[in-house]
């Protein structure tokens, strides 16, 4: 994940957090302040972790599992529950916990496309929360 310093138009300095640096440029409407950190609206969130979904596409086409592993867990702690809309029910989080013991059993592979498969579900909730 990338961070990114910059000032807006107040002068205030803040830090974005991007998969790239082409994702965060945000307008103070577009985002809330939280001790200089920007927190991003969902439609911007939900680029952004697009963004970092398809990183991990791309570790996964050449079989970096650890690199995969990683660039998803730090996209699913991003979104955290932004995703969560009580229409749709999640039975991700379970999924999840699979996905961590596939990993600590010596199959990074398997908890790659585990995770990959409920961070795309996860953003699609989010995308249609969006609607």
């Amino acid at each position: 994940m990338d961070a990114i310093q910059a000032i807006i138009d107040d002068g205030t300095p803040v830090v974005y957090y991007s998969a790239s640096a082409h994702d965060v440029m945000l307008s103070k409407k577009e985002s809330k302040m939280s001790n200089n950190h920007v927190v991003m609206d969902d439609k911007t969130l939900y680029i952004t972790i697009k963004a970092q979904l398809e990183k991990a596409d791309a570790e996964i086409a050449v079989q970096n599992w650890e690199a995969a592993n990683k660039l998803i867990k730090q996209a699913l702690d991003e979104l955290g529950d932004r995703y969560y809309c009580l229409e749709v029910e999640d039975d991700t989080g379970l999924k999840l916990i699979a996905a961590d013991n596939q990993e600590k059993g010596g199959r990074p592979d398997n908890a790659a496309h585990v995770r990959r498969s409920m961070l795309a579900e996860r953003l699609e909730m989010l995308r249609s929360k969006i609607k």
